[in-house]
Parts: structure tokens; C-alpha cells; sequence
């Protein structure tokens, strides 16, 4: 008799282990001060002006890496803000890097710098010194990696229509293997495809504040993913087994207003003025829920929320390692700047910075991490 209840106990255990959240839109603790302390604010890089900041990435000695799309460099910063020196260069060749404009390319994984090109990894050590290139399949788009050699691919959105169904892989780059961890469907619109010069040619835009993106990421032995038009974050292992997740639930989304889409029709440059309207008439009407995950060392979990009318506010929901919504909190730059692109690292917080101008500075804080 006492082994069957033994037996059930442990079933019930492991039943509330790795169940899903549910949260009220409420957290548990209020409000969370980060008590944001600026440390110091540049606003070029040796004798370069910032163009357009993509990706802030840091290593655990304090550096700072920037990748600059408009200058094709990424920068390298102590950790007093002082410039070292820039490594990069467009091109073909090996540790050349061909598109410096597709979203979260670069990553910091022990004491390597890697860039995900099409199709091919380079290799830096944290000084810039190119050290190798991998050869990975272009279909595979790295969102996170596990290690130097393994990486976690999820498509943004689906190229080919008659496949509605994207996967999760994880990608082995030493044996070249692919494990699929889960299937999803993407966004499918927000594009439009016109003939020119006998090609067809597809033009889209993906926005991660307002496009439904699937976002993964990976913190001690953990991935975390969730497409954005669902305030849902699942927790598996890297086979896809089940260990948590957590929701919030009731969540309205924000409005994508005419404002917006209207300065978004600007930067859509000179592509021709059909195919412009029917880009944003794939937009939806409503934001997406969230726009970016990060995890503490404590196994916190911070929740980017998204506002695509706040440009100078980012409102950030902080869960326990269990899911449980505990803080709302947020991060707030100066009236008349906007935030740009930020990175989160435990304590250490970096925020690129533009101002009505278009220019650009990058400014590091020192912040207090929540308590569980």
C-alpha cells in the first residue's frame, strides 16, 4: 500500500513540475525597480559615427560587441565604454561576411565570437581575430546557440506557401545532424511578390514588436519558445520533452495605429507603391504580445513586452523559474530618444539609443536584479 502511494506522489510531482502556468494578468509582487543607474553613454566608435545598430552582444570579462550595418563593423568596448578596436568586412571570402542586415546575428558563447552569415558561421576570438568558417545548411537560421558547435534554427516566417508548418531544429555543426524539437506555424503575411526582369521577386518585412515572430532561447540546458501573437512561453529539453511553460492570461494586445504604419511606409524606401500597400496590409492591426525572451542567471525570466507606440518605454514582465508572473517592471530612456535595440545579460544592461535626428549613441546601466 505504501509503495502505490509512493508511486502516485511521484506522479502527481512530476504532473505539477512541468505543468503550464496560467497566470492573471496581475503579478504577484507589483512593480519591480530596476534602479537603473547610467554608467556612461558614447557615441562613436574610435573616428566611426554609429550608423545602424542591429545586435549588442557582451562577453563575461565586461566587453562589449556592436554590429554597425551601416558601417559593415562590429565594435569592440571595455567595460568603461572605452573603444578597442573594429573587426568585419563585407565580402565573400573567408570571415567576410555577406549580410549585415538580418536581425540577431551575432552571439557570444564562452570565449568566442560567432556571426551567423547565410549559410556559413564565422568564428572570432573575443579580441576579433578571425579563427574559422562553417559550411551549415541556409534553410537553418541560428536563434540561440548551445554551444560553439550546436545551434537552435526557427524560421521567422515561411518562404515556401505550400508548406504552412516551420520546425524547431537543433543543428549539430561538427556532424551536421538535425533533430526537429517541435513543429509551429508562422506568420505568413506582410510580403508581396512582383515579376521583374523575367524573376520573381518577393519583398517582405518582419517587425518584431508588431509581426507574429516565433522567438527560442536556450539558458542552462532549457529552451524557451513561443510565438509572439500568444502570450504562451513553453520550456523543453533539447528533445522536446516537456519541463514547464507559462501564460498570461486575459492579455489585450496593443493597436498597431495608422501613425505607425504610416512612418513604417517611409522606410520601406522606393519599392514600388503597390507592393508597399499590400507589404503593411499584411500587417496585423494588433501588436504582437511580446518581442524578445531573456533569462536571468538567478532562472528568472524576463518577458519583453510590445508597444510599437512607445518607442522610449519598454515594459518588461518578470516570471520565476516555474512561470509564475511575479513583476511587471520597465526601462525608460530620455524624452525625445528612442530605444533602438537593447541587451539584457543578468546586471548588465546596454540600450542603442536614437534620437529624432537619426543618431545614434549607446549608453550602458548598471541595474538590480529581482529576488525569487
Amino acid at each position: 500500500m505504501r509503495k502505490i502511494i509512493f508511486i502516485i506522489m511521484l506522479i502527481f510531482f512530476a504532473i505539477f513540475l512541468f505543468s503550464q502556468v496560467k497566470n492573471p494578468d496581475r503579478p504577484l509582487r507589483g512593480k519591480w525597480d530596476f534602479q537603473v543607474k547610467n554608467e556612461w553613454e558614447i557615441e562613436n566608435a574610435g573616428n566611426d559615427v554609429f550608423g545602424d545598430i542591429q545586435n549588442i552582444c557582451s562577453a563575461k570579462d565586461g566587453r562589449i560587441y556592436i554590429l554597425d550595418s551601416k558601417n559593415f563593423k562590429i565594435y569592440i568596448f571595455n567595460k568603461e565604454g572605452e573603444f578597442i578596436s573594429s573587426f568585419g568586412r563585407k565580402g565573400e571570402g573567408p570571415g567576410e561576411i555577406r549580410n549585415f542586415r538580418s536581425g540577431e546575428q551575432l552571439f557570444v558563447v564562452d570565449n568566442t565570437i560567432i556571426y551567423a552569415d547565410r549559410g556559413r558561421i564565422h568564428y572570432f576570438s573575443l579580441d576579433g581575430t578571425y579563427k574559422k568558417t562553417c559550411i551549415v545548411p541556409t534553410q537553418l537560421k541560428p536563434r540561440t546557440f548551445v554551444s560553439e558547435d550546436a545551434f537552435i534554427s526557427a524560421p521567422a516566417y515561411v518562404t515556401d506557401h505550400s508548406n504552412k508548418s516551420a520546425k524547431i531544429k537543433l543543428y549539430n555543426i561538427k556532424d551536421q545532424t538535425e533533430n526537429t524539437i517541435t513543429e509551429y506555424r508562422p506568420f505568413e503575411k506582410a510580403e508581396d511578390t512582383k515579376e521583374s526582369g523575367g524573376q520573381r521577386v518577393t519583398i517582405g518585412i518582419v517587425i518584431s514588436n508588431v509581426t507574429p515572430l516565433m522567438f527560442v532561447k536556450y539558458r542552462s540546458d532549457n529552451v524557451f519558445y513561443g510565438m509572439s501573437d500568444s502570450y504562451k512561453i513553453n520550456i523543453v529539453d533539447l528533445k522536446g520533452k516537456k519541463r514547464g511553460g507559462f501564460s498570461v492570461e486575459n492579455r489585450k494586445q496593443k493597436d498597431v495605429s495608422k501613425k505607425f504604419k504610416e512612418e513604417l511606409t517611409k522606410e520601406l524606401g522606393d519599392i514600388p507603391q503597390d507592393m508597399a500597400k499590400n507589404i503593411l496590409n499584411g500587417l496585423p492591426d494588433k501588436a504582437s504580445f511580446f518581442q524578445n525572451i531573456v533569462i536571468d542567471r538567478k532562472g528568472l525570466i524576463y518577458v519583453f513586452v510590445s508597444d510599437p507606440d512607445k518607442t522610449s518605454l519598454q515594459a518588461i514582465d518578470i516570471f520565476s523559474p516555474e512561470g509564475k508572473y511575479l513583476y511587471s517592471s520597465e526601462f525608460k530612456v530620455k524624452e525625445g530618444l528612442s530605444i533602438y535595440n537593447i541587451h539584457l545579460k543578468d546586471d548588465l544592461l546596454v540600450i542603442a539609443e536614437e534620437d529624432e535626428e537619426g543618431e545614434f549613441k549607446v549608453a550602458k546601466y548598471l541595474i538590480k536584479l529581482p529576488s525569487l
